[in-house]
């Protein structure tokens, strides 16, 4: 998976039924079937961090017609925990030296 887990990804809202879901791992934070658990905080944390350099790179509106909604999911997300839960992330990201991990094909939707 993406930055989060996913329910059922036969079961995908963008494809047909019994269809890998075609959608991009960077996308799954605007899809129904996307749920988070504690092991996803430091690559969302990561995440975050990558949709901020966009929004400093884009043009605002086009930030926001490519990312607003997955920037939006994200900052609602985690909202959701607590201190305790984005501070164990953040220690994790600095004592293994985690990166952001994206499959190489969604590295094309960070082109534009």
């Amino acid at each position: 998976m993406g930055v989060s887990s996913c329910r059922d990804p036969f079961t995908s809202p963008f494809g047909r039924p019994g269809q890998m879901c075609p959608v991009a791992p960077t996308r799954c934070l605007e899809c129904r079937n996307a749920f988070i658990l504690p092991s996803n905080l430091p690559q969302l944390l990561l995440f975050a961090a990558h949709l901020e350099q966009l929004r400093h790179r884009l043009a605002p509106r086009h930030f926001h017609a490519l990312w607003g909604q997955s920037h939006a999911n994200l900052t609602e997300v985690l909202g959701l925990r607590t201190d305790a839960e984005i501070s164990r992330a953040r220690q994790r990201i600095a004592d293994e030296g985690l990166t952001l991990q994206l499959p190489i094909s969604s590295q094309v939707e960070f082109d534009v």
